[in-house]
């Protein structure tokens, strides 16, 4: 699936006033981009942040959080 699929949800929820970052994985397979988050985390400063992914997004993001 396209990551652009998403792009419609993000935007409303950045609409909202909550900043939203839509994450492209290598090959469209969230097990080879694992750390991407990182690059965020690096140039963002929060005091609560949410991280989400579907399908193996979804265990990869839960895999990341449990590392954290």
């Amino acid at each position: 699936m396209d990551e652009l699929a998403y792009a419609s949800l993000l935007k409303e929820i950045a609409e909202q006033g909550v900043d939203t970052f839509l994450v492209k994985m290598p090959f469209h397979l969230a097990i080879l981009g694992a750390d991407k988050a990182n690059q965020i985390l690096e140039n963002y400063t929060y005091d609560e942040w949410y991280l989400a992914g579907h399908s193996m997004g979804g265990a990869m993001a839960a895999s990341y959080l449990g590392r954290k």
